[in-house]
């Protein structure tokens, strides 16, 4: 509209208030935020109490399983727990893994794998990731050979998320490579389903505190799921002294 004598009227608007910027934590947490998000602002709590929450949890679940250190190095990306196989599998250098017999779990080393940019992981990421992986193989075989406690130790494995996109394929030649063998988790039932989400869940906070911009465009919830395998004799073989 205009004033009376047909001039157009100039109205003025107040400029909308602007947003803080959002940190790069933040820009690279997936859908699954809103299950911490929420009750984060319900309650009040600040992100750096919540990542202080989340190690300390990690401490006490570690205590709790019996999660070591074998080896000083910082480059070192395992820790070790002596512990029952989970399940029977059949490996391809011919071992046979019967469930309940004595294996070792192996469990990243979160503050000792490499922090990414804020692009994500590039070649250089991969290179020095890759680096630390066989190092830290290595130190394992030695630490297991020379250490009579680990004799009766048939095999070695860890639990692992793959990003359904690009999949487990792009990395199938690599697992070959150092001697491991990938069995996926069978399809869970209801209960499973639920036990799978909460895993899932922890997973993506620990990234989410140790490693926040390996988040970047990566739905966990959807990962691949599954144990990577390998013998004791397998790894002592493909890592001596």
């Amino acid at each position: 509209m205009g004033d009376s004598d047909g001039r157009p009227k100039i109205v003025l608007r107040k400029p909308a208030p602007t947003q803080p910027a959002r940190t790069a934590a933040e820009s690279a947490m997936p859908p699954v935020r809103r299950v911490l998000r929420g009750p984060m602002r319900v309650l009040g709590l600040p992100v750096a109490g919540v990542r202080f929450f989340i190690r300390g949890l990690d401490v006490l679940l570690r205590w709790a399983y019996g999660i070591r250190e074998f080896s000083p190095d910082p480059d070192c990306i395992f820790r070790i727990a002596r512990e029952r196989s989970p399940e029977t599998v059949w490996l391809s250098d011919g071992t046979v893994v019967k469930k309940g017999d004595p294996v070792l779990g192996l469990h990243f080393w979160n503050e000792h794998i490499p922090p990414m940019g804020p692009a994500g992981p590039d070649f250089a990421w991969g290179l020095k990731f890759y680096r630390r992986l066989g190092k830290s193989l290595r130190a394992l075989a030695r630490y297991i050979r020379t250490h009579d406690e680990f004799r009766d130790i048939v095999a070695l494995y860890g639990e692992v998320s793959f990003p359904a996109e690009p999949g487990l394929g792009r990395y199938s030649r690599l697992l070959r490579t150092l001697g491991f063998d990938f069995k996926p988790f069978p399809p869970p039932g209801p209960l499973g389903r639920v036990a799978h989400f909460f895993q899932h869940l922890y997973t993506w906070a620990l990234i989410w505190v140790f490693n926040p911009s390996s988040l970047r465009r990566k739905n966990v919830l959807a990962a691949e799921r599954g144990r990577l395998w390998i013998s004791r004799a397998e790894l002592l073989r493909r890592y001596p002294d």
